[in-house]
């Protein structure tokens, strides 16, 4: 009888330890190559990879801290609705790395938290996102939240929500780094951003886009909202930035269209930033840069797109603002009614005259374009100042010529510029012409 009772004892220890251990294996990495160490990471090679590592997330098995994934192939999602990576009562925290590869076809429509991840906490890098996500609030391609790292990334596709919506992220409190963003964000109220519809806090860095932005106000090719200690520094903007059919049902706490950003306010900094996209609005305050502004720092900004609106304050740099710090700021001559409008403590905006207003010399080898001004000098030195945007390589250059180099200058005299590899995209004006005396 004892031997017995040992004997079935020891079946049902076996058989613990067996399900216990498989328990354990599917826990910690499921059928993922590797360790999740920076040096053995878990290998991501196919959709049902991802989806294990959504489907952890959702069971609340881990929220892999710390730990290193690596995408080895391009993957087309088939699972529809995608189920996200993360949500709101588990964060992902880990460092997932694309190593540059594309997540295509990911379509998902939440009323929060929809995107490929729902929300990071961790790293995102190195990856290319396509597809189309939609629903209420925090809407993003990428991640619909993010309070962690999301950096060299692109976003390809189509994103539709209420508010809190952009192509890359719908809110941002942590830090967005060198990201593209192509295709088309729409919302139905405010803040709608080409790379995120509210950065809080947040971090945007290097970030270029060229989807189209729309909605009722508070939007911006960059940033809807940008707020309280917030910092967008050297983004491009060359979509259009446009408000959509139901903006009269709104009242006038959805105004705020621009360029860059639509809605700046507390502590919250721009700096060299350019916008060569077309902004147009049926509300008030719409600017070129920024739509409004309170309390923040605009330096190093250039307009380039035209400015509209059927309602008040049109600018191509800051269209209303109040206690802001313009500083080194630049706009093409026309492009709206006026360069800033409202109160503030420092103003440095310059009009700029378009480039083929004042001459254009195409080189034969078709490598280079030459910019002039004729100048009446009277035999004095002349200074010129130009700029040149190209939006696609994420650079504005300033030119500057020293009144020395004009000792001989005659009346009449051409001077200008030489911009090699230009291409349709980039746009080239002329700052300031003037005599030194």
């Amino acid at each position: 009888m004892r031997r017995l009772t040992r004997k079935l004892v020891g079946v049902a220890f076996m058989t613990f330890a067996m399900l216990t251990a498989a328990t354990t294996v599917m826990a910690k990495d499921g059928v993922w190559s590797g360790n999740g160490s920076i040096e053995k990471p878990y290998l991501i090679e196919d959709e049902a990879d991802l989806k294990l590592l959504s489907q952890n997330l959702a069971d609340t098995i881990s929220d892999y801290d710390g730990m290193y994934f690596t995408l080895t192939n391009d993957i087309d999602i088939t699972t529809t609705p995608w189920v996200p990576i993360g949500s709101n009562s588990n964060k992902f925290r880990g460092i997932f790395d694309g190593n540059n590869k594309c997540v295509s076809n990911v379509n998902v429509n939440l009323t929060r938290y929809s995107g490929f991840f729902a929300y990071n906490d961790g790293t995102i890098k190195n990856l290319t996102v396509k597809g189309t996500v939609g629903g209420r609030y925090y809407i993003g391609l990428v991640a619909g939240y993010n309070i962690g790292t999301i950096e060299n990334v692109s976003a390809i596709g189509t994103v539709e929500g209420t508010s809190y919506n952009g192509v890359i992220t719908g809110y941002n409190k942590g830090v967005v780094r060198n990201a593209t963003a192509s295709g088309s964000v729409t919302g139905k109220q405010g803040f709608i951003g080409g790379i995120t519809g509210y950065n809080n806090g947040g971090t945007m860095e290097n970030c270029y886009n060229e989807s189209s932005v729309t909605g009722s106000g508070r939007i911006g090719g960059i940033a809807g909202g940008n707020v309280t200690s917030a910092t967008i520094k050297n983004c491009y903007n060359s979509g259009t930035v446009a408000t959509g059919e139901n903006v009269d049902s709104f009242d006038n706490t959805h105004n705020s269209i621009g360029g860059i950003v639509g809605y700046n306010y507390n502590i919250a900094n721009v700096y060299d930033c350019t916008n060569t996209g077309s902004v147009s609005s049926t509300v008030d305050s719409t600017g070129g840069v920024i739509g409004y502004g309170y309390n923040s720092i605009i330096q190093g900004c250039n307009n380039t797109g035209n400015v509209s609106t059927t309602g008040d304050n049109c600018a191509a740099i800051l269209a209303e603002g109040s206690i802001c710090k313009v500083r080194s700021c630049y706009y093409a001559k026309g492009t709206a009614e006026a360069g800033m409008n409202g109160e503030n403590d420092n103003y440095e905006a310059y009009e700029a005259i378009l480039a083929d207003s004042v001459g254009v010399d195409q080189h034969t080898n078709g490598l280079a374009t030459g910019f002039y001004v004729a100048a009446e000098t009277d035999g004095n030195p002349v200074s010129l100042k130009w700029i040149v945007v190209s939006p696609k390589e994420m650079k504005t250059e300033v030119h500057e010529y020293q009144a020395e180099e004009y000792d001989e200058a005659e009346s009449g005299a051409k001077f200008g510029l030489i911009v090699n590899n230009l291409t349709s995209d980039d746009s080239v004006a002329l700052c300031s012409v003037s005599k030194v005396s």
